[in-house]
């Protein structure tokens, strides 16, 4: 849960999205956004073309991710891919859930007073009115989904991130008698897997333990670089740190990125051989770095362009 951990988190893991629907309010405001330009690629062979859109899991009200280009694919699809479908209660209800320890345990059979208290000063630097009640009960993957989560709204940004305004809008096209699908190329179990395989209470401890009053402020500016980065549509920046955790952390790169980036390009092979329009909609953090989507891709025959 250092700094780069925000990355991975915001970039390549959807789950932290359930933490933040119940922060948002739903009233974005009329006044005139800001453009996002974000990432958007075609992979194209000779029977099929994939649009591929690089999404970011938390948004901003004051800034609009539909973009012309967004705007176009949405109305031109029939097949969505997304990691997850997160408008789905029985996965809202599913994942929630998880977050919670089991069979009476709390943070206290975990953590020591020290760390409990060291926890506790973090949540208060980052929103003043915390209770250590509010996280009594949390696993070790929801703290620091609620601690990414926080970060980017002490940076000022809060709202629903990309994957989940395009999911709305399918279901909306959906709503109005559209033939259109929406495919989850990975799901609910496998990613609640991925979270507790990767954030782990030795995690949250080594975290804890490296800890100083100076990180806080640290972390949110490397969150609004971040979120800066993604809306701009900068892949050196990404790319940089993608690198950085690939060579700090080897064993959750495989996990987050390295693993995952091969399930879902073979899936996605499958899925699109229905000569189908497919657009596929996943973390920017799967499209960028040394074992990137695209690559993998490219490996399996397709040309990839970027359209934006």
């Amino acid at each position: 849960m250092k700094s780069f951990s925000k990355i991975k988190s915001l970039l390549c893991f959807f789950l932290i999205s359930f933490l933040i629907i119940p922060l948002i309010s739903c009233n974005n405001g009329a006044t005139e956004k800001e453009v996002s330009r974000g990432y958007i690629w075609e992979a194209t062979n000779e029977n099929t073309t994939i649009t591929l859109i690089g999404t970011i899991h938390i948004g901003d009200n004051k800034v609009n991710f539909f973009n012309d280009n967004i705007k176009k694919i949405i109305d031109e699809t029939d097949v969505l891919s997304v990691e997850l479908d997160l408008s789905q209660n029985e996965t809202i209800k599913n994942v929630q859930s998880s977050g919670y320890l089991k069979n009476g345990e709390t943070i206290e059979n975990y953590l020591s007073e020290d760390e409990i208290e060291k926890l506790s000063s973090i949540f208060k630097s980052l929103s003043p009115n915390f209770n250590i009640s509010t996280i009594k009960y949390l696993t070790p993957s929801s703290l620091n989904s609620l601690l990414t989560v926080l970060c980017y709204s002490k940076a000022g940004i809060l709202g629903n991130g990309l994957d989940l305004l395009i999911i709305n809008e399918m279901n909306s096209r959906k709503s109005k008698g559209d033939d259109v699908v929406i495919n989850e190329l990975e799901g609910c179990d496998l990613q609640i897997d991925i979270g507790n395989k990767t954030f782990t209470w030795d995690y949250l401890k080594k975290y804890l333990s490296t800890h100083s009053d100076s990180n806080i402020n640290e972390e949110v500016n490397n969150s609004e670089k971040l979120f800066n980065a993604y809306k701009n549509g900068d892949i050196e920046f990404i790319e940089k740190v993608n690198n950085e955790m690939k060579s700090n952390e080897p064993e959750t790169y495989k996990i987050m990125l390295t693993d995952r980036n091969i399930n879902m390009v073979n899936k996605i092979v499958e899925l699109t051989k229905d000569g189908k329009k497919h657009t596929i909609a996943v973390g920017a953090g799967h499209f960028i770095g040394e074992d990137n989507m695209l690559k993998l891709l490219e490996d399996k025959g397709y040309k990839i362009t970027r359209i934006n």
